[in-house]
């Protein structure tokens, strides 16, 4: 996605661990998403899904993704 246009307004944001869940994406699975860097709703994703207890990181650089998810699956 890191190239996506993302269209989605707050409350799509807000909503989207119920949607997760709905679509059987459990919070223990570790997830890292790369977007684009225009994505000005990027934090409020990461923080919303987080406080929810879903393990999702949001990144702009596709590197940094993977380096987190290899040292998360290390851990």
């Amino acid at each position: 996605m890191s190239e996506a246009t993302i269209d989605v307004d707050v409350s799509d944001v807000f909503n989207s661990p119920k949607i997760m869940e709905q679509a059987k994406v459990t919070p223990d699975i570790v997830r890292a998403l790369v977007v684009p860097k225009s994505f000005d709703l990027s934090h409020f994703l990461e923080n919303v899904t987080r406080n929810r207890g879903h393990n999702l990181m949001i990144f702009n650089d596709l590197i940094e993704a993977r380096r987190w998810l290899k040292d998360v699956r290390v851990n």
